[in-house]
């Protein structure tokens, strides 16, 4: 995640959509006096030196118990020392407060839905041989996982994000936005992570039931955006 005074946008950091590579990017234009969170270990090499900065906030740690309060008390930044990867828009704004949040540009992403819960899955899995099964990992509570992007760039259930660029199109959405906040530059992202699906489109990983179940969790992102199976 990334707020920067001195270029005027926020990066509101979602998952399973090559933030990471995004966030690597739009590191280099930042300033010292910037926001700029840590990416996950091993991450930090690949974006040439560009420490993480201003993340962190007194009397914030990170411990699980402060995390439990905060989501609590809807102020997560307590439990993870400050600000943190994939926080909430509103969030952002509570921290840096409403004439910061308003002057900048806020620029988030999203992927089609069903193409995501598959990325999420084989990565979720990467280190498990044999993995359960895709149809599980939708279907049993016990397995799945739900990443809810629209909670990410949304305040109220609207989208907060000035720009949401889609995955599909990514460098190509990117340099229109860098365009629009006055950096004029050729959008070549860093790969920051590999894929471990193998070549399997995504379509071949659902059942109709699976499908449906996907449809339903998803339901505010394929209706802003126009997602299709």
């Amino acid at each position: 995640m990334i707020v920067s005074y001195s270029r005027r946008f926020i990066f509101i950091r979602t998952r399973k959509v090559a933030s990471t590579s995004v966030e690597m990017f739009l590191s280099q234009f930042c300033g010292e006096e910037d926001i700029i969170t840590p990416l996950a270990p091993g991450e930090e090499t690949l974006r040439h030196n560009i420490q993480p900065r201003n993340f962190r906030i007194a009397g914030c740690g990170r411990a699980r118990i402060l995390r439990i309060y905060g989501e609590l008390v809807g102020r997560p930044a307590i439990g993870h020392g400050g600000f943190y990867n994939h926080m909430p828009a509103g969030e952002i704004r509570r921290l840096i407060g409403d004439k910061a949040w308003n002057d900048c540009y806020k620029i988030s992403i999203e992927r089609n839905p069903w193409d995501r819960q598959v990325s999420l899955y084989n990565w979720h899995y990467r280190d498990r041989d044999p993995k359960p099964s895709f149809d599980l990992f939708i279907r049993s509570p016990f397995h799945r996982k739900i990443s809810p992007n629209f909670d990410t760039y949304s305040i109220g259930g609207k989208i907060a994000a000035d720009h949401v660029c889609r995955y599909e199109s990514l460098e190509e959405d990117l340099a229109e936005v860098l365009k629009q906040i006055g950096i004029e530059t050729q959008v070549e992202l860093p790969r920051a992570k590999s894929s471990f699906r193998g070549g399997r489109h995504w379509r071949d990983y659902y059942t109709p039931k699976t499908r449906d179940i996907v449809a339903d969790w998803y339901a505010r992102e394929i209706a802003a955006f126009g997602y299709e199976f």
